[in-house]
């Protein structure tokens, strides 16, 4: 082991560690999308992952290579390298806890934020069933009532699905790293399920009440 040898892991590690704070910033100043962008969010939020999955293979290697720096240094007796090595070697293990807490974080972001965009598809479904229910042609058609019944009782499914998913989510521990609004964010999905959960029930309940009275 020589000093440019030395010196060129170092740099690598230095580089690294740099990609590391970048990410974590990143991921910290991220802000809510507007309505109507989630899924060019969610991209981001994929290729993100891609990102960090890579970055964790990167601090990975870099500790291999400092850590077999140190046994070069230790076999051939270089003793005042060692000090700067074991500065980078606990640099090199603080980092990894990072990376998997910043993928971590991502991982959260990408699966609620698929959450929110299945519930709001959820929401569309249930709008569009009540809507076809409310035509004229449909008002007191026992047909109509149980083609809504029956296409409710699959949404009404789905949605007991998704909450089931939510709440799983929910009870995750916070990653100190996500974004201050995502709390809010996955709290608010989680509540307009259950809302729309309620509505659904109800509307069910109203036509197996009116389909039995006829």
């Amino acid at each position: 082991m020589n000093e440019n040898d030395l010196a060129e892991i170092f740099r690598q590690a230095d580089q690294i560690f740099h990609a590391e704070f970048l990410e974590r910033e990143q991921l910290q100043r991220s802000l809510m999308p507007a309505r109507g962008q989630e899924e060019n969010f969610l991209e981001d939020i994929r290729q993100a992952i891609v990102r960090v999955s890579e970055l964790v293979g990167s601090v990975e290697k870099a500790t291999a290579d400092i850590a077999s720096a140190r046994g070069a240094c230790e076999a051939a007796r270089q003793y005042d390298w060692i000090a700067g090595i074991d500065g980078y070697a606990s640099a090199a293990e603080d980092r990894q806890q990072e990376v998997s807490t910043i993928l971590g974080a991502y991982q959260l972001l990408e699966a609620s934020y698929e959450l929110g965009m299945a519930a709001d598809a959820l929401h569309a479904e249930a709008n569009s069933t009540f809507e076809y229910n409310s035509r004229p042609e449909h008002v007191g058609n026992v047909d109509a009532m149980e083609r809504q019944r029956e296409a409710l009782v699959v949404v009404r499914e789905r949605a007991v699905g998704l909450i089931e998913h939510a709440w799983k989510l929910v009870e995750i521990p916070r990653n100190e790293l996500l974004p201050y609004w995502f709390a809010d964010y996955l709290n608010g999905k989680k509540s307009d399920l259950d809302d729309q959960f309620g509505i659904i029930e109800a509307y069910v309940e109203a036509l197996n009440e009116e389909l039995a009275r006829r």
